[in-house]
């Protein structure tokens, strides 16, 4: 495949099988790029609001041009014109941020206790959903749209806290029973 293949071309060759699988196993390796239709492409996703992440978590395999528009705000039909390789270098790009902040909310999964777990809390999952809600009531927030207007690292921060203050909790509750035995 060359460089210079428009993405369009690039649709309908795939879309007629005509793309070598090497050709593809190179496109994933292609880097996000720097502009694309004009506009600059960011360095990381950390400026997304959580609406914004919660609307690109959602997408299905095959709507990554949906991505692109979130992140970059650019539309689908202005891709056509670009160069696939830089097409599909910034899809590249959203999927790794993707799967970066994916991995880091997973850290903040809590370590539950033996009571817990055997209680079900491992059950209780309520996906972005209940991260938005979570956020409105810690904040105090009755309307959940304003949530989605926050950054979503400002949320992993304060998640990160109360995780973290929780972990203290547990401890310092063993610490303060562990004392109490004769």
């Amino acid at each position: 495949m060359t460089q210079r293949m428009k993405f369009r071309t690039y649709k309908t060759l795939r879309r007629l099988g005509l793309i070598t699988q090497e050709s593809e196993d190179r496109l994933q390796e292609a880097p996000r790029p720097d502009r694309l239709c004009g506009k600059a492409i960011p360095q990381d996703l950390n400026d997304l609001t959580m609406g914004q992440l919660a609307d690109i978590m959602s997408l299905k395999q095959g709507d990554e041009i949906e991505a692109v528009r979130v992140v970059a705000g650019i539309e689908p039909k202005d891709l056509d014109r670009e160069h696939a390789v830089k097409v599909i270098g910034l899809i590249n790009f959203i999927q790794s941020e993707l799967h970066r902040i994916a991995d880091l909310f997973k850290q903040l999964k809590p370590n539950y206790t033996k009571e817990e777990r055997q209680a079900g809390v491992e059950d209780l999952d309520f996906g972005i959903f209940g991260t938005i809600d979570w956020y409105a009531q810690r904040m105090g927030i009755t309307d959940h749209d304003e949530v989605l207007k926050v950054p979503w690292l400002h949320i992993w921060q304060c998640s990160k806290i109360d995780k973290e203050h929780h972990e203290y909790q547990q401890r310092y509750q063993e610490t303060l029973y562990q004392n109490s035995k004769p």
